[in-house]
């Protein structure tokens, strides 16, 4: 083990603190977790870190809403527009007394209760939740076990399913723990939106691309193109606004991975198959029993971030690095090695890699094994360096999603096509006081950020592709422009 790492061991010797926070406690701060909880037993839950006191606050939604629950298995959520979209698989859980919703709506600085959709197909046929993207604050869409489907977000109604996004295997009522049901295959999984469309990963077809404005499934992305049978796992967007898919070895969802990626170019669809080194694993997913995977991108940096093993999904030890400009990927933490020098022995919990878009630091949940009640929450630095570990009270957390409520419910929001539709259409984030732009483009570049009156009220140097600027302006309306192309975004 390096010196560093010993160091880092040991400051957080001193331990991590747990409270229950004061009714009103302001949530849109430090990092939150979407727990899946034990089925059968409880609803979800969410669970608060404050990294930097090392404090946990455990339940909040429970503490913030007496007498509601979450539903069955939270498997995802997402902010948007101030409000925090929790997706559960089912709306009640056996072991709960209170029914959730499958798309539970929260306010996401107060963690109060605003709304809920109990079921996603208005017919009463199964469609378990998957993931949640809001399309702009009217529209959002909820994958799940049959297809995708619209929702209007200020009523919290379902409009109904994009045609084409269907499980072809159909839907049945088979028990949840029946892996011949069609719960488990043809299901869609994670959705990322880019240059006006939605890619979605579906588990037979591959990635289904949707146009955003009119709800139509415009093409059928197959992963064929790596090695004939081959399926989706994840789909995730770079800094630079590219699409990258990771890819299974088959459609049937047994979570083995290839050591592949293929990027998709949002604007015309061409896909590019990446090899990975023969001693690097692909992101692991796994579609039977559903949950967000650990492949995720940097908000900083031009990276992809990953886990990965021989075994998949309840056995990552290894986390990895793509640097897209270079293509070299690096095992940034290699948890096997760890043991070996006497560490405590440590492996990734399904779903809970995630990076903090204000720093780049990465956080991950780490537990001992499936049936386990020991879990702590690790901060790496991109490079791998152990930043703190963050102890957790013992239980069935199963800890799910990572969010980072102050980046992302102060995020920019882009709100007009850029210029030129290319593949070198700008793209910008605002993280704490700092805008980040990035575009596919290497070409160096010089840019400037304009309020409406036309007024510079900064300039970058694009470099490879990505620049970074401080700007603690003021909310509003602003033109972010470089020689090729120019994009309108708010600052909320």
């Amino acid at each position: 083990m390096s010196i560093k790492k010993i160091f880092a061991t040991i400051i957080v010797s001193a331990g991590c603190f747990s409270c229950i926070p004061a009714h009103g406690a302001d949530y849109a701060e430090g990092v939150i977790v979407i727990n899946e909880s034990q089925y059968g037993k409880s609803a979800g839950t969410i669970n608060r870190l404050l990294p930097q006191s090392a404090t946990w606050n455990y339940k909040i939604f429970a503490t913030e809403n007496p007498g509601r629950s979450l539903g069955s298995t939270p498997c995802f959520g997402a902010y948007s527009n101030g409000k925090l979209y929790v997706v559960s698989k089912f709306a009640q859980d056996p072991g709960a007394a209170t029914a959730g919703g499958i798309l539970t709506v929260i306010d996401g600085t107060t963690m109060k209760w605003i709304g809920q959709i109990d079921n996603l197909d208005p017919s009463g046929a199964r469609a378990a939740g998957r993931a949640f993207l809001a399309v702009d604050d009217e529209k959002g869409y909820v994958s799940s076990s049959n297809g995708v489907w619209v929702v209007n977000l200020s009523t919290l109604t379902v409009k109904g399913q994009i045609d084409g996004t269907e499980n072809p295997f159909g839907t049945d009522s088979k028990p949840v723990g029946d892996p011949t049901g069609a719960l488990y295959f043809g299901q869609c999984g994670a959705m990322v939106e880019a240059d006006g469309k939605v890619f979605v990963a579906h588990q037979s077809k591959g990635v289904l691309v949707v146009d955003a404005a009119t709800d139509k499934v415009v093409s059928t992305l197959s992963l064929d193109c790596v090695r004939e049978g081959a399926g989706v796992g994840s789909v995730v967007k770079a800094l630079d606004g590219s699409v990258w898919a990771s890819v299974s070895v088959n459609t049937e969802g047994s979570g083995s991975a290839l050591g592949y990626l293929v990027k998709i170019d949002p604007a015309t669809l061409g896909c590019e198959v990446v090899e990975l080194p023969s001693d690097v694993y692909g992101p692991s997913s796994l579609w039977s029993s559903w949950s967000a995977d650990t492949f995720c991108a940097s908000a900083k940096t031009n990276t992809l971030f990953w886990s990965g093993s021989a075994r998949s999904r309840f056995a990552d030890r290894h986390i990895y690095s793509f640097d897209i400009a270079t293509s070299h990927t690096q095992c940034i933490a290699d948890l096997e090695a760890d043991e070996d020098e006497g560490a405590e022995s440590w492996k990734v919990h399904c779903p809970s890699l995630r990076v903090d878009p204000a720093t780049g630091n990465l956080f991950t949940t780490l537990f001992r094994d499936v049936v386990s009640t020991t879990y702590i929450m690790r901060q790496y630095t991109p490079e791998g360096a152990v930043v703190a570990d963050y102890p957790m009270d013992k239980g069935y957390w199963f800890a799910g999603p990572i969010l980072f409520p102050e980046s992302q419910l102060a995020g920019v929001e882009n709100v007009a096509a850029p210029s030129a539709p290319s593949a070198s259409s700008l793209s910008v984030r605002w993280n704490a006081g700092v805008l980040d732009v990035a575009c596919n483009s290497s070409e160096a570049a010089t840019g400037c950020v304009c309020d409406t009156a036309g007024r510079i009220v900064a300039v970058f140097n694009l470099e490879n592709g990505v620049a970074s600027v401080p700007f603690s302006a003021v909310p509003g309306c602003y033109i972010v422009k470089a020689s090729w192309a120019s994009a309108k975004f708010i600052l909320n």
